[in-house]
């Protein structure tokens, strides 16, 4: 008899055991890291033609949640609309997200089809703005208060906001591509107009973008 209770009562603890284990819930990881994209090769052409493309892009308004030359565009927005028109490439949606997946880059290194990465918010914690670096020290964005634009890396407000650099396609043609061709000085051939007004031109620009970033709040 003794034995019979003994054996009932491992009958009841192992039914036991297992119907808590069958409640138990599965682990949820939440917020994933996003997995690095392998960097694709990049044509010459294919290199041309997303400069080409972002540049095509200058003049589009600025809207949140925006991917879009019509309707509008946000700076993460465009540049996953980028790289899924020239490369099929399919980047996350986020800069944060992008900058999660690209290869990280020195900003000395950086070629033209990088993106740079700025933290603008006041706390500065978190990547929150993306560029497409075009080469010499020049990125197209999309402001908030401008729209898409194309804007010098070297104005005070870019140099503190930068975070970091990435890159998510490699070529040997971006290298040919990095710098854009000098300005000749027209100091001595005073009777070329065109490259002065070249010159003016480069200079108010910059000048224009100054105004602008001296008030940070106003950008993403």
């Amino acid at each position: 008899m003794k034995n019979k209770f003994t054996l009932l009562c491992l009958i009841v603890a192992a039914l036991t055991l297992g119907a808590c284990s069958s409640k138990k819930k599965a682990v949820v990881v939440k917020n994933p890291r996003p997995t690095p994209v392998h960097v694709v090769p990049s044509t010459d052409k294919q290199l041309k033609k997303l400069i080409s493309e972002a540049r095509s892009w200058i003049g589009t308004p600025y809207v949140y949640g925006g991917s879009t030359k019509g309707k509008g565009t946000d700076c993460s927005g465009m540049i996953m609309q980028l790289f899924s028109d020239v490369y099929g490439l399919k980047l996350p949606r986020s800069s944060a997200m992008q900058r999660e997946v690209a290869r990280q880059v020195k900003f000395a290194d950086m070629r033209p089809g990088d993106l740079v990465f700025f933290t603008t918010n006041k706390t500065g914690s978190h990547v929150n703005h993306v560029g497409l670096y075009v080469g010499d020290n020049r990125m197209i964005h999309a402001s908030s208060s401008r729209g898409v634009m194309e804007s010098a890396l070297d104005l005070p407000y870019w140099q503190q906001a930068y975070h970091s650099s990435g890159c998510v396609i490699e070529t040997d043609a971006k290298k040919a591509l990095q710098k854009s061709p000098a300005i000749p000085d027209t100091t001595a051939t005073p009777s070329v107009p065109l490259k002065d007004l070249q010159r003016l031109y480069n200079a108010l620009d910059h000048q224009i973008d100054s105004v602008y970033v001296a008030n940070p709040e106003i950008f993403d």
